[in-house]
């Protein structure tokens, strides 16, 4: 975990020291290394919040002009909640006008006349930007019209529209610029510095030649240290939000393939275990070989991958074995590519032929081939399925005779009726089928003759007269297992109806062809496209969910987000705390940004009071603090950028005790909530107390000249301050929203001391001046608060999209392990290896030729007089116990040292 790095690093610096003492030759070469180790993590947590670097990996996965269309959906939701405030202003400035007006007539009937305009501009704009059809790529139209929309505020915030003249030395400039940066749908770009610059100038020219004041250059200096605050504060939230934003879209970039590619691991899970199980018992396999991945015990294997012993029992099946005629020649006639080549497709057809047919084929054994029909479907006609694949392979392998030197046929045994079928044995682990009636299958096809389907009475009696054309066979009585269990055979072959429906199948030459055009690619390997295609898919994806985004409280009601959408809390309780003590890797930034921002204020307590000691002092050791606490939480950073770049130089000073200590810290402040809590409540407290502390001397309060400029000085102070809480980018917007009418409420304290002051010297102008300033608070809080609960929305629906990621990512994971442990119970270890690799464009089928091998058939050679069906064996079950442990067993023995050059191939019947 993130919050275990300083006790890592700790445990490095002892060890450091233990071989220090024990081995002093090795020192620096232990302490070199621990110190690589924990730099190269820390790096990488300092680089996923680096903004060059996720600039770049926007550019690398292409996804910049996607990463705009979600910057914008989401700045636009914000800008269109501040023109509504905005409309709402100026409703409430005509209801003003309208009722307590002291103007002439000609006058008021201009302001509002203004001010209905006004509003119109600002309904238009809302509806326009609220359109999603917007052409966005247009960038000059875009910034033309957003120029317009900074000009029809700034006459408003400069009072070109008629400014009360109880409103004092400001406008509404400050908020304007906050505005700019953080509500405007806007690139962070220089564009934007621009329009913020272009108020900030205009509102510095109406001070100095539209407010009338003989105060001064210090006017002029703090209006400007003002405008400057609202600039710094402005610039780090877009920059955090920025930050933020980047990283949120990453990681649901990120969420949105591990999805897809979980769909595509499960689908090649699903073809893997299709390959060797039937797709009735899949999903259970699948729900057992993760219970088997997820425990802990990861020693040796005692069971089998599939949990137990799955075995069923099915009645009434058709049960097919098929041999084909003469496969030692062709084996020796042919080169072994050559011969891979045909037996690939041969087999091919084989499957395609079982599929068409309703039969799944159970097992490969050389030249063997057998297959069920009937697993899972209580219907009928799992007999006539079986004869009639009998009949197509025999038509299939007649058609090779064309392309290969050897006169190959294939013989046929067809039997119905009752088998046990499962897994057995915990290495190479692959379906069979068990029974008598298999026996006696496998009977048939020893017996029968080549180019025939050799069956039993019992299929015999669910084939149709119609259909098929029957002939008795002797060849059953030659056989003294057959001749025991009294089964009397046939030799089947198919009607004209059945051969000329046989016919419009595919001739073995077009299966051929195209298997030799196309190749045949084994379903588990992964296309090397097929990361390309995911990530195509995953942009079209995260755009439909761009457009579909809630943001708004209705929107998060329709949508479960997993969000309350009043209080903005998980609805999963168990999120909360882990969300809390997430590391905060853009503290650091408000860190920065806080101190310039107490620095902004130092001066302007420095040029406005003067006369009062004590609040300079306390300021400016608070600022000297809040220097050293920048520095502490920088210190990561300064590090990584060391280790990257000065590598000799960081192995050098990195050797000393106080940089080890001054490094742990500053993790420690980035990962611990409560010490960016605490950091929080002391910046809170402190803004509180310099603010009950700025009503200086008595003298300058009495001053008829200083009053209002001192009261501006205090509704400015106020306003800093409530932007150095807007800084708090993760802090809980709850606790922002405290903080924020603390500041008011200790404002309107110290105002009301003031008043009081002011009315026992006969001057009433601070009253008036009173709704104004409050007014203007009030206002700020408010766009603050909404933003707030946007960012803290965005926040936790980022950490979803991280829960969902690792989620997605572990589940992957499992998947691709079982697909592994799936494709190497199939195969050997460095054939599997070659099926894995995602490198090969087009898998050939494998051939290997080997001149010095030795081979070993192991079987229990009674165990078919062994195995009875009764009530006593539970029809059969207890028998095939005893053969799972024994092949178990088996199994035990390829895992001792001087058995794993063995490779185990198969198990079939009782034979290994």
């Amino acid at each position: 975990s993130v919050k275990g790095l300083g006790g890592t690093v700790c445990y490095h610096v002892r060890c450091s020291v233990e071989v220090h003492q024990n081995n002093p030759m090795g020192t620096l070469r232990a302490v070199r290394n621990s110190l690589m180790v924990d730099s190269e993590f820390n790096r990488g947590l300092e680089k996923q919040w680096s903004w060059l670097h996720l600039k770049k990996t926007l550019r690398e996965k292409r996804s910049v002009p996607l990463f705009s269309l979600f910057e914008d959906r989401v700045m636009s939701r914000l800008f269109q909640v501040y023109l509504f405030v905005r409309i709402g202003i100026s409703l409430m400035a005509v209801a003003s006008s309208s009722l307590m007006y002291k103007e002439g007539l000609f006058q008021l009937k201009n302001r509002m006349i203004l001010h209905v305009c006004e509003i119109i501009i600002y309904l238009v704009i809302t509806i326009v930007i609220g359109r999603q059809d917007l052409p966005r790529r247009k960038v000059f139209i875009r910034g033309f019209t957003f120029i317009c929309i900074v000009m029809v505020m700034l006459q408003d915030s400069l009072g070109l529209m008629g400014r009360s003249p109880n409103m004092g030395t400001f406008g509404y400039g400050f908020i304007l610029i906050i505005v700019i940066y953080n509500y405007f749908p806007l690139p962070f770009n220089r564009f934007l510095v621009c329009l913020a610059a272009m108020v900030t100038v205009a509102e510095l020219l109406f001070s100095v030649f539209f407010i009338p004041g003989a105060w001064g250059y210090r006017r002029v200096v703090c209006n400007m240290l003002y405008l400057l605050a609202a600039n710094i504060t402005g610039i780090q939230v877009r920059m955090v939000r920025e930050l933020s934003l980047m990283r949120s879209f990453l990681d649901k970039r990120e969420t949105v393939i591990s999805t897809l590619t979980l769909q595509y691991e499960k689908a090649r899970e699903g073809t893997l275990l299709s390959t060797i199980l039937p797709n009735h018992v899949i999903n259970e396999v699948q729900v057992d070989l993760r219970s088997v991945i997820s425990s802990p015990d990861t020693s040796l294997p005692r069971r089998s991958p599939s949990g137990h012993l799955y075995v069923e029992r099915y009645d009434n099946v058709g049960i097919l074995f098929a041999d084909v005629v003469k496969f030692t020649q062709l084996t020796m006639a042919l080169p072994a590519e050559r011969l891979l080549q045909i037996l690939n497709t041969m087999y091919a057809g084989f499957d395609r032929v079982a599929q068409a047919h309703n039969c799944v084929r159970i097992k490969i054994l050389g030249d063997c081939y057998y297959c069920v029909s009937g697993l899972g479907d209580a219907g009928e006609g799992h007999s006539r399925n079986c004869v009639l694949m009998g009949l197509e392979m025999i038509r299939l392998v007649r058609g090779i005779r064309k392309s290969v030197s050897v006169d190959l046929d294939m013989r046929i045994g067809v039997h119905t009726g009752s088998i046990m079928s499962g897994l057995i044995g915990f290495h190479k682990w692959q379906y069979d089928i068990w029974s008598l009636d298999v026996t006696v299958a496998n009977h048939l096809e020893t017996t029968g003759k080549p180019g025939f389907v050799h069956i039993s009475l019992e299929t015999k009696r669910d084939l149709s007269d119609e259909e098929f054309t029957f002939q008795q066979s002797d060849s059953g009585d030659q056989d003294n297992f057959l001749t025991r269990h009294n089964i009397r055979t046939y030799y089947v072959t198919a009607s004209d109806a059945i051969d000329q429906m046989l016919s419009r199948q595919p001739s073995f030459q077009k299966v051929y062809s195209r298997s030799e055009l196309e190749g045949r690619t084994p379903g588990f390997v992964m296309d090397p496209h097929m990361e390309l295609e995911i990530a195509e898919q995953a942009q079209k994806e995260i755009e439909d969910y761009i457009n579909e985004m809630p943001l708004r409280n209705i929107d998060m009601c329709k949508r479960k987000e997993d969000i309350h959408p009043l209080f903005l809390h998980f609805e999963d309780g168990s999120l909360s705390e882990d969300f809390r003590n997430e590391p905060d890797r853009c503290f650091k930034y408000c860190a920065l940004f806080l101190t310039f921002l107490s620095g902004v204020k130092y001066s302007m307590q420095l040029l406005e009071l003067g006369s009062s000691r004590f609040i300079p002092w306390f300021s400016g050791l608070s600022l000297l603090a809040q220097i050293l606490f920048s520095v502490l939480c920088w210190f990561s950073t300064f590090d990584s950028y060391l280790w990257s770049h000065h590598r000799r130089f960081a192995m050098f000073i990195s050797c000393s005790n106080v940089t080890k200590i001054l490094l742990t810290t500053s993790e420690y402040i980035a990962t611990s909530f409560r010490i960016r809590l605490t950091f929080f409540l002391i910046i809170v407290t402190l803004s509180n107390m310099e603010l009950v502390w700025a009503k200086g001397d008595q003298k300058d309060e009495v001053s008829s000249e200083m009053g209002p400029l001192r009261y501006w000085h205090i509704t400015s102070l106020c306003s800093i301050k409530l932007c150095s809480v807007l800084m708090f980018y993760r802090t809980h917007y709850f606790l922002k929203l405290l903080a924020l009418l603390s500041h008011l409420i200790t404002y309107l304290s110290v105002r009301h001391k003031h008043v009081v002051s002011r009315t026992a010297s006969g001057d009433d102008v601070c009253k008036d001046n009173i709704p104004a300033y409050t007014f203007y608070l009030v206002a700020i809080i408010f766009l603050f608060h909404i933003f707030d609960r946007q960012s803290e929305y965005l926040s936790r629906l980022d950490y979803l999209w991280k829960v969902k990621l690792h989620e997605r990512q572990q589940e992957a994971q499992v998947t691709r392990t079982i697909s592994k442990m799936v494709i190497q119970n199939i195969l050997p270890a460095h054939i599997a290896e070659m099926y894995l690799s995602q490198a090969c464009e087009k898998m050939k089928p494998y051939c290997e030729n080997l001149e010095d091998v030795a081979v070993m058939f192991a079987s229990v050679p009674n165990f078919t007089d062994f195995y009875f069906e009764s009530d006593l064996t539970e029809g059969g079950l207890k028998c095939l116990k005893i053969l799972n442990e024994l092949i178990c067993g088996f199994d035990s023995l390829l895992y001792m040292d001087e058995y794993r050059d063995v490779e185990k191939i198969k198990v079939t019947g009782s034979t290994y």
